[in-house]
């Protein structure tokens, strides 16, 4: 990274499962803001996932894991993969 600064926060990360009379489900919901500043300006941008299964039973905890996983992957893939932060950053 050359001549900019960024700082990533994880805005909320949330994992809950519901009970219902014959099926449930299984959520997960994550936020990332990345603030970053470079010659003064500033490039904010927060990234987002959410995530609902519907199911038949309680999961374990390798399963619940894997969600949980996921979720937090999806939003460092999408700041991975910003093109507008990237430019920003670089001053391309």
């Amino acid at each position: 990274m050359r001549g900019g600064l960024r700082i990533y926060r994880l805005r909320s990360f949330k994992f809950e499962i519901e009970q219902g009379f014959f099926t449930g489900g299984r959520n997960a919901a994550a936020a990332l803001a990345v603030d970053a500043s470079r010659n003064g300006q500033s490039y904010n941008n927060v990234y987002r996932s959410n995530s609902e299964q519907r199911i038949l039973f309680v999961p374990g905890e390798s399963e619940i894991n894997q969600q949980m996983n996921a979720a937090m992957n999806q939003i460092l893939a999408q700041a991975a993969a910003d093109a507008n932060l990237d430019r920003f950053l670089t001053g391309h």
